[in-house]
Order: C-alpha cells, then structure tokens, then sequence
C-alpha cells in the first residue's frame, strides 16, 4: 500500500503515527519500520515514547527495540520473548495487569537498511518503509565520507516488503507513492566501489601487476578522480615508485590487511620501536568501536567508567589501555557489560592484533617488545601514526576546540567522548591533531585524535605535499617552520636539502624494511 506524505510531513512523524494507528486497530501482529538511519531511529524511539502513553491500557503494551549497527551487541535484545500475560497476572496481581493492559502485545522494531537481509523476525505482520537511507560516500576530492539522504532502490524496497513474515495476512505500507517506486527509484543500489575510498583496492591492483587502472576492466567503472585520489595517496605514502610501480615500501603494505595509512604507520613502527602499541592501535581501529552504545541518560554513568582508562596523550592511547584492560581481565564479558564496553568488538580486535604479528614475523619485520607507558613511547607512537596519517591532521583555529583540516579546510570539532574532553579537570583543547576519521554530517566530529606538534609534520610528511596544501594560518606556520629548520647554507644546499626532504619518507621506511623477505 502507498501513501504519499502530505506536505510538510517528516517520516519520522509519519512513522510514529501510523505506529500508533495500526496498534490501537487492536489486531495481532508485530510492527518493523525502515527509516534512513540511527539517528532518525533515536527521534522515532522518543517520539512513540512520547506519544504512547496517552493510549489507553486496555490496548495492550507496545514494546520498542531500535535496531541499528551502531547498537552492536544489544540488537540481541529483539530475541528476548515477552513475559506471558498469565503470569504476569499471578505476579503481580490485578493491578499489575490493568498496568500492562488486556489487549495486544505488540513489539515494535526500528531500523535502517540492516534489517533489510540481515537477518530475519517472527511474527512482523506490518512493515513501515520510510524510501530513505543514510549512505556514507566517500568524496575523492575533500578525502572524507558524507552521510547522505538518498532513496532506496526498487530492489531495496522489495526486501523491505519480504519482512512481513507472520502467518497471518501482512502488510507494507510505503511512505512513498507508486509512481516514485515504479519510475523514480534505482534498480539497484549503487555498487561500494563507486562509492568508497579505492587506495586499499589500487594498492592491491599494483601488487598483481596491473599497473596501468585505464585498463582494468572493472564491473562498474569507479570515477576518475577517485582512481587519481587513490594513486596520489598512494604517492604520499612512498608506495609507488617513478614508474608507477610498487616500491618495497609498498610491497609490504599490500602484504598488510590494512588500510594503507595505517599499514604504513606499521611499517614505521619498526623504525621507532613501537611495534607492539601499533600492532594494538591497528587492530583497535580495524575492528568496530569497542564503546558500546549507550542510552542518552546512561552516557554519564558510561564516562564515568570509561575515564579510568582514557590517556590523557590522546584517544589512540586510550584505546591501548582499552585492549590491556580486556586482556588483563582474562577478556570477560561480563567485565565489559559492566564497563559499557563491547565484547564482541575486543574480541576481534584480538584476532585482527595476533594476525598482524603473523604477518609481521612471516616477512621477518622486526617486532619490538612492549614498552607502553612512558613519555618517549607515546612520542615514537605519535611519529610511527604521523607517517601514515599526516594526511589527516588538524589544527585549532581559535583555541575553542574549532578545527581546521589541513587538507580541505573543513571546520570540525572532537568527538564528545574524546579524552581531552572526557577527562577532569578537563584539559584545554590540543592545538594541532592526528585523527583517524572525518565525516562530513550533522555534528562534523573527528574521531580518535591525539595531539602532535607540528614540528613532527614537517620533519616526517613529504615536503612536496606540505607545497600541495591549501592555504591557511596552518600551512604559513608549516612553511616557516620547515624554512627555519633548514640548514642556512646558500641556494644550492637549500634545494639539496629539500630534494632530500621530498625523498625522506620513502627512505626512512626503506632503511627499516631491509631485512623484509617478502618476495
């Protein structure tokens, strides 16, 4: 069935109501609704709520579930059946049946395009579709994701329909008009290569010899500028060559299941005697968030757990004593319920942490051992990240947390639970940043930040990319400071010395790289 929003009607709103409706018809019958993603979710949970304890008890008791990827482990909560009416009378008597009413007991699921295949629920007999999803596209010329309001496809829409799946007589009611589904909407969902960051699948290209990306016959053809994004990068991070080709440097990040960034900072480790710490920042950042989700009146309690083990040299740290923690707490779940930390991300940044040692020790990289803690570790942490992210930094542009990003001078601020903004008394915010995500929406956070000097940028980025920057305050100050750590001897030494520069990426993760036995 399809039903056109009158104007000016959100489908957050429209969703709640129908909710609403559909309940006090007093048929059985659980209800899933389809809305563009968590946070429209999070509105709809308050806005039913709100509104739902003005229904009448004798309607029976609506339960929530939100259903997102975010939530993580609680998703598992759909899976709980409902308490028996009967018992509930013997329990609690009269009264405690006229609280929970003698009508229907219906469960109401919220969720996004997770629920679309993911997995299947008895007993849906009503699906609400919203047409709308929230995408993260990578952009190849600001190197960030956006979130972005989009339809769904045909394909999309029938999927949702099949999740009706009581035994008695289903509906789905579209919040969209025939029209748009028949000649407005995509056949399918638009392929992830048309939509992500390529630099791991160019890396991986280059290492099986295809070096030329105009003839790789690809499926569907990424855009060019995503393809030249991916090679510039590439270039930054000293993995090609003059020819194009693999360098050694970049031989060995392909070896790495890891985005090229951080299987760099990895390879640098080695060179700065970190090994272990990265080993552990590498898989925390490959695996999921290990904060679980949290209700909005629960984040204090949540802090308050989490401030223990939040580092005051920055979020990649914390995220060290994190790990150490689980470890040390014999990785316990219920220890990490307790802390509001999830098990099921730890554990498989444990796995991710013991497969990158194997590849570390089968190409005979060295691997330091564990030195965490002291103030001269957290700087060769910050240098062996800074070698792989010095794509990624920002910089406080008026000391109230505002940050510019050096590459497309986008204003975003820390996440709300970053360490420099979690810990008490709370520090003043780092001037200069290494964050390891960006993404352009509605509150534009970076998340995982830890606060370098800029010194650091212009000792270890490749000059010629410093050259490349956008100007701002940031870049002048950069500039002055590589023209006052230049050596002063003349022209012709000053130009020696920024060739050598331009060089020094590639050969400082060279020289750490001589006794690799990748082949």
């Amino acid at each position: 069935m399809y039903r056109e929003l009158s104007s000016g009607k959100e489908p957050v709103s429209a969703s709640c109501h129908l909710v609403l409706d559909l309940h006090r018809r007093g048929e059985g019958g659980d209800v899933m609704v389809f809305l563009a993603g968590a946070q429209e979710i999070e509105e709809c949970l308050v806005l039913l709520e709100k509104e739902s304890v003005a229904l009448s008890p004798q309607l029976g008791p609506l339960r929530f579930y939100p259903l997102h990827a975010g939530l993580a482990g609680l998703t598992q909560k759909v899976y709980e059946s409902e308490p028996d009416p009967s018992v509930l009378k013997e329990t609690h008597g009269s009264e405690g049946l006229e609280t929970e009413g003698v009508g229907v007991q219906r469960k109401v699921f919220l969720t996004d395009t997770l629920a679309e295949a993911s997995f299947s629920l008895r007993g849906v007999r009503y699906v609400i579709d919203s047409g709308l999803q929230i995408r993260t596209v990578y952009n190849p010329q600001i190197r960030a994701n956006s979130q972005v309001l989009r339809r769904i496809s045909r394909h999309q829409a029938d999927m949702r329909a099949q999740r009706v799946t009581s035994h008695l007589p289903g509906l789905c009611l579209r919040l969209y008009p025939r029209s748009l589904y028949e000649d407005g909407m995509e056949e399918a969902r638009c392929p992830g290569v048309m939509e992500e960051n390529l630099s791991h699948l160019v890396l991986l290209l280059k290492r099986l010899d295809i070096a030329d990306m105009g003839q790789c016959k690809f499926l569907d053809r990424p855009a060019p500028e995503a393809l030249m994004q991916a090679l510039e990068d590439l270039d930054y991070l000293a993995a090609l060559d003059d020819d194009g080709n693999l360098s050694e440097v970049g031989i060995i990040m392909s070896e790495l299941p890891l985005e090229p960034s951080l299987a760099k900072s990895l390879i640098a480790a080695c060179e700065y005697d970190c090994v272990d710490e990265l080993l552990t920042v590498a898989a925390m950042l490959t695996a999921p968030s290990c904060f679980a989700a949290v209700e909005a009146s629960r984040k204090e309690a949540a802090v308050a757990l989490w401030r223990p083990v939040m580092h005051d040299a920055g979020d990649h740290m914390t995220l060290i004593n994190v790990y150490n923690a689980f470890v040390e707490h014999n990785q316990d779940e219920a220890w990490c319920s307790a802390n509001f930390l999830s098990h099921a991300a730890l554990r498989l940044a444990v796995v991710i942490r013991a497969e990158l040692l194997d590849v570390m020790q089968r190409i005979e990289l060295p691997v330091s051992p564990p030195a965490f803690g002291s103030h001269d570790n957290c700087t060769n942490i910050k240098r062996a990240l800074l070698s792989g992210f010095f794509l990624r930094v920002a910089h406080d542009v008026d000391g109230s947390g505002n940050y510019l990003l050096l590459t497309h001078r986008h204003v975003a601020h820390l996440h709300p639970f970053s360490s420099y903004l979690c810990l008490q008394p709370s520090p003043s915010p780092p001037s200069w940043v290494l964050y390891h995500e960006f993404t352009i929406s509605s509150d534009n956070c970076i998340c995982i930040a830890s606060e370098v000097h800029p010194q650091m940028l212009v000792e270890l980025a490749p000059q010629y990319f410093l050259g490349n920057l956008p100007a701002s305050d940031g870049k002048e100050l950069l500039m002055d400071l590589r023209q006052s750590l230049a050596p002063p001897s003349g022209d012709l030494d000053s130009q020696e010395h920024n060739k050598t520069q331009k060089d020094s990426s590639e050969t400082h993760s060279q020289s750490s790289t001589e006794l690799c036995a990748v082949q």
